[in-house]
């Protein structure tokens, strides 16, 4: 709640939008405290050990609601309040799954642990959890110190976005020749369409070299060029809804078209989203934030079966059932599932194969060019190779956490997620000063994967900030030396609040106001 010039009180839209996510996070860890700390009565046996720190992570949930309330980024959705919203998944609502419905029975892509090794996997997680929430608010803090020392203000909204840079034109143009590159063929086209597995995931007419990888990167502007079309009319009041069946059969074959990868499509949507709500004054209420997490789930249960359907023949294996516990057990695979970690302890114990080469051969796998070795030694691959011995969830992920415990111990735990809490300064920093939508649309993609930092791996996350967020950034910092040449270039990299600084006429400075 604010004040206006004339003594009224207005509703702050920043406030109220992360009030009605809060309730959400909130809500979800307390149901989830009062099932774990009846599990011993209800449940007993050997899944109620993970009662304590399911309970743990809870509490921890709720005390950094309290904090998602006073840390004021002058953003309604930040990158912590998206990591703490992946942490109520692996934390509270993963384990709760565990007790009372249990791990599933066939043995596809699942090799378990012990419940006891599974909840030193939740304690791990406890600690990463504590040590980025605390890195990523003492960097606020000292931020908002140098702020009151400078007496800038953080303003309650960003600035509004601007339409320069690299016009939707030129967007849609590289993404049509990103489009051109993975549909090369009328049989191309005709074996997405019908579901082909290896149509999906590429063309059999330009072998694996650089035109691919430029598909790969280009493809997804085609969206946000149409969007921004969209977006340039609406402000013009001229009709858009032409524009929007050609938006959608853009979407289905700019964003399905890397093996129909549920992130890929969900993700770019909710940047879109947000990058666009972000610089309004409208509210994100609650029933609409209910609205767009059930609907996301609901997205992810479907395409996830028509997804396993396509691939069951190549597999072999039964495909998965869509009863209640099914479609809750999927849930695991998205939340770091403690007891499927924790197949890897006891090797871990005898003889560890992890260390820094391991981890060092993670972080070089999504680089383009990099050697065959850092894709069959690196960290994830060592994993999946000890724990299943077979081609069946070779992709099982390793949580960024977990694999700096394998290869360092518990400081790779710390250190992991110190460097956690800066990515996030350095993201919500971004999407508060960029103003371009393309630049924009960049800094939340990269938001929107460093936040699942608890739950997907190293290389996951790097390879799809490099495919999919920084050519958006990339193209953006371009625009904006393109469109100001006589402004300092360095000025997409500041992280500080903007703050206007009205010039004498001779180009001395006659006093300045915060943004």
């Amino acid at each position: 709640m604010s004040r206006t010039t004339d003594g009224t009180n207005r509703v702050d839209p920043v406030d109220a939008s992360r009030r009605s996510l809060i309730v959400i996070v909130a809500g979800t860890s307390v149901v989830g405290m009062t099932l774990a700390a009846l599990a011993p009565a209800v449940v007993g046996g050997d899944r109620a050990i993970l009662t304590l720190p399911t309970l743990f992570q809870s509490a921890l949930i709720l005390l950094s609601t309290v904090t998602l309330l006073t840390l004021r980024t002058g953003l309604r959705v930040d990158a912590l309040m998206l990591f703490i919203m992946w942490e109520t998944l692996r934390g509270c609502v993963a384990p709760v799954i565990l007790i009372y419905v249990g791990p599933a029975d066939s043995g596809f892509y699942y090799r378990l642990g012990t419940w006891a090794d599974a909840r030193s996997v939740l304690l791990l997680g406890n600690l990463f959890f504590i040590v980025v929430v605390v890195a990523r608010v003492t960097l606020a803090t000292v931020e908002q110190s140098r702020r009151r020392g400078r007496a800038a203000v953080l303003p309650a909204t960003c600035e509004k976005l601007t339409s320069g840079g690299i016009p939707p034109s030129a967007l849609i143009l590289l993404g049509l020749i990103g489009l051109a590159l993975r549909f090369p063929s009328f049989s191309a086209v005709s074996g997405f369409l019908a579901g082909d597995v290896d149509a999906l995931q590429s063309n059999d007419v330009i072998a694996a070299s650089g035109l691919l990888l430029a598909s790969l990167y280009l493809r997804p502007l085609l969206v946000v060029g149409l969007v921004m079309v969209i977006w340039k009319r609406y402000q013009e009041k001229r009709r858009i809804w032409p524009i929007v069946p050609v938006l959608l059969i853009s979407a289905i074959f700019a964003l399905a078209s890397y093996g129909l990868n549920r992130g890929t499509v969900a993700y770019a949507v909710i940047a879109l989203v947000l990058v666009f709500f972000e610089r309004s004054m409208r509210t994100i209420r609650l029933s609409a934030s209910f609205g767009g997490i059930a609907l996301l789930g609901s997205f992810f249960v479907v395409v996830g079966s028509l997804r396993s359907s396509l691939w069951v023949g190549r597999s072999g294996l039964d495909s998965a059932p869509l009863d209640v516990p099914s479609v809750l057990r999927s849930v695991l695979s998205y939340a770091g599932s403690p007891l499927q970690l924790s197949a890897i302890v006891p090797t871990v114990e005898q003889a560890s194969p992890f260390g820094i080469r391991s981890f060092a051969l993670s972080l070089l796998s999504p680089l383009p060019g990099a050697p065959d070795v850092s894709r069959s030694q690196s960290g994830m691959a060592v994993y999946n190779n000890i724990a299943y011995h077979s081609y069946v969830g070779k992709d099982q992920l390793l949580p960024t956490w977990f694999e700096g415990w394998l290869s360092f111990g518990i400081v790779g735990v710390v250190i992991i997620a110190i460097l956690t809490g800066v990515m996030f300064a350095v993201a919500d920093g971004l999407r508060r000063n960029l103003r371009t939508p393309l630049g924009l649309y960049g800094a939340t993609i990269l938001t929107i994967w460093i936040a699942q930092a608890g739950v997907t791996g190293t290389s996951v996350i790097e390879q799809n900030i490099l495919n999919f967020a920084l050519p958006p950034l990339v193209l953006a910092a371009i625009g904006q030396i393109r469109k100001a040449p006589d402004e300092t270039p360095h000025a997409f990299w500041n992280l500080q609040p903007k703050r206007r600084v009205p010039r004498h006429a001779h180009g001395r400075n006659s006093g300045h106001s915060p943004c």
